[in-house]
């Protein structure tokens, strides 16, 4: 993970948000992945990798898998579609489909409710198969997971929490203007909520980010 090839461990998140997303880019600099250039094109390939993981298997990539393709495997994209098409998860998504010209310049394409929801559930570790059968109840219990999984991991920093939510639905780096916006939300909704139903106003309000519903 991140976390563990920046050797920040747990210090990772007492940096300002703008100070994580230069260490984000720098690490992978230095690893020598030629996928790296530039931000754009990293923002680029990593933006690639998220939507062909939602088409392929309808879940997001988590952090270590990106970090994977682009730090360790030093290819990016092209790493992720061979992962994809060797692990046979959609016959639809062949090798030249994903890395064609047509699949690579295509517009975004939204995401529904259900499936932002569906990875909230895979992200809180409760997605059990294909099959399972999404409900109010069941995403609550998945918000709460999710949410509390974020708290533990930022030692319940209101700000970095956040943050670390947006990264797992967004697969970048939540910008400073972003966490200041959504902290300020938190804020607000926590003078008349319980903290669950601050952070779940949180989530709603990512839900409707661009980079989160769009692929």
């Amino acid at each position: 993970m991140l976390l563990q090839f920046t050797g920040a461990g747990q210090r990772f998140w007492e940096y300002p948000t703008n100070m994580r997303f230069g260490l984000f880019i720098l690490c992978l600099v230095l690893a020598g992945t030629s996928v790296a250039c530039s931000q754009d094109d990293l923002r680029r390939d990593i933006r690639l990798i998220r939507r062909a993981f939602l088409d392929v298997t309808g879940l997001l990539p988590t952090e270590s898998e990106i970090d994977w393709f682009v730090v360790y495997e030093r290819t990016g994209y092209p790493a992720a579609v061979e992962y994809l098409v060797k692990n046979g998860k959609n016959p639809e998504f062949t090798r030249e489909v994903l890395l064609s010209d047509t699949y690579l310049r295509q517009e975004e394409r939204p995401l529904d409710r259900v499936e932002l929801q569906r990875n909230v559930l895979y992200l809180a570790g409760m997605l059990n198969g294909g099959g399972t059968e999404l409900s109010e109840e069941l995403f609550r219990k998945g918000a709460q997971k999710f949410i509390a999984d974020c708290l533990e991991w930022t030692n319940s920093r209101v700000g970095d929490a956040i943050s670390l939510m947006v990264m797992s639905l967004t697969c970048r780096p939540c910008t400073a203007e972003e966490e200041t916006s959504l902290v300020r939300i938190f804020n607000q909704v926590s003078l008349k909520a319980d903290e669950f139903g601050a952070y779940s106003t949180v989530l709603m309000h990512i839900f409707e980010m661009h980079d989160c519903k769009f692929k």
